[in-house]
């Protein structure tokens, strides 16, 4: 493999620990890039990382054209029980409990109780109070949908992302995206009241000077909010490498809720809230991938069974999907951390 190797020592970088090779010569199993690549895990606190680390040039490259988070996925935000209902039920809710009271809606008690137990985020980390003319950044954006979300929302909203062919989908549509990675931050000290990330800090190799980035950006009291792939997931246990957010070779980090507080309160963050959750579906295709590989078959992407497949998938899979109901075995890690007043 090529690329620069930005640390290749066998111990922890949060808790010091010694890690041992998780899994050694893991393939792609989502872009079906030629390669192989190795996994060292802590024996603490259970992170796992790539040992080499591409830079951020040959990680690039790992990434297909049609790479989902590089489109736009234009949403009519004019919504109806009928035509859209999480998301008619999901104004209901932000305008009921988290101070959105400009939303042209009525704030309906059932279709609020019905969003928050039913599809809400844990910590309502994606669904932010409401701050009038409040700045919210979506690190790692994409093309910019929560750009665009949280604009239609009513916050002064921003994003950063570093593909260009993503960046300039964002500018089709008129999005505040700014192309780059962490250097990006830099000339906004106390500037957010929010920095929100979905599924992208597990991408960056330098994470803890972005963290630190981060932190300097985030008004005294303001919130970093994301979610990444669960390392201590119960799931990693049973389908290995074959997990779906294991994710070789574009996840460089997969924190747990141990490092990522580690990791957080180094830079300073306080009141560092983690919960974890599963999403059913990609357990069944983490189930297939082993499935076919075991077979030797061609199909080798984690997302190549068939519909009925799928069906069948939900009883296949039904034993692992309860185990990872477990607190902090989700496949999922939702963090919520706070900048301290100065």
């Amino acid at each position: 493999m090529s690329g620069k190797i930005i640390h290749n020592k066998k111990y922890c970088r949060y808790c010091k620990s010694n890690s041992l090779i998780f899994f050694s010569s893991t393939e792609d199993f989502h872009y079906n890039n030629q390669g192989e690549w190795n996994t060292y895990r802590c024996n603490l606190c259970y992170h796992i990382y790539q040992i080499p680390v591409p830079d951020e040039l040959v990680l690039s490259s790992y990434y297909p054209k049609s790479y989902y988070s590089f489109q736009l996925d234009r949403t009519e935000y004019k919504s109806s029980l009928m035509k859209s209902p999480v998301l008619h039920a999901r104004k209901h809710f932000l305008k009921r409990k988290r101070n959105y009271s400009h939303l042209p809606v009525s704030g309906n008690f059932f279709l609020s109780v019905l969003y928050e137990y039913l599809f809400s985020k844990k910590l309502f980390y994606n669904d932010p109070e409401f701050i009038p003319e409040g700045k919210i950044l979506d690190y790692g954006t994409g093309a910019g949908d929560a750009v665009d979300f949280f604009q239609y929302l009513g916050w002064k909203s921003e994003g950063i992302e570093i593909s260009e062919q993503a960046v300039a989908n964002a500018f089709k549509h008129n999005l505040n995206v700014r192309c780059g990675s962490s250097e990006q931050l830099n000339g906004y000290e106390d500037y957010y009241d929010i920095i929100y990330s979905c599924h992208a800090i597990e991408h960056i190799a330098e994470v803890d000077e972005l963290f630190k980035k981060i932190f300097i950006s985030l008004k005294p009291n303001g919130e970093f909010v994301f979610e990444v792939p669960n390392g201590y997931a119960s799931n990693i246990d049973t389908y290995k490498d074959f997990f779906y957010y294991f994710g070789m070779p574009v996840h460089i980090n997969l924190f747990t809720p141990e490092s990522i507080r580690k990791a957080l309160a180094e830079q300073g963050f306080i009141n560092i809230q983690t919960e974890t959750y599963s999403a059913w579906k990609f357990q069944i295709s983490s189930f297939y991938t082993r499935l076919f590989y075991r077979k030797k078959s061609k199909k080798r992407n984690l997302n190549s069974h068939t519909k009925i497949q799928h069906i069948i998938g939900y009883l296949l899979t039904f034993i692992p999907y309860l185990k990872s109901l477990k607190k902090n075995r989700g496949d999922i890690l939702i963090v919520i951390a706070q900048k301290p007043i100065k």
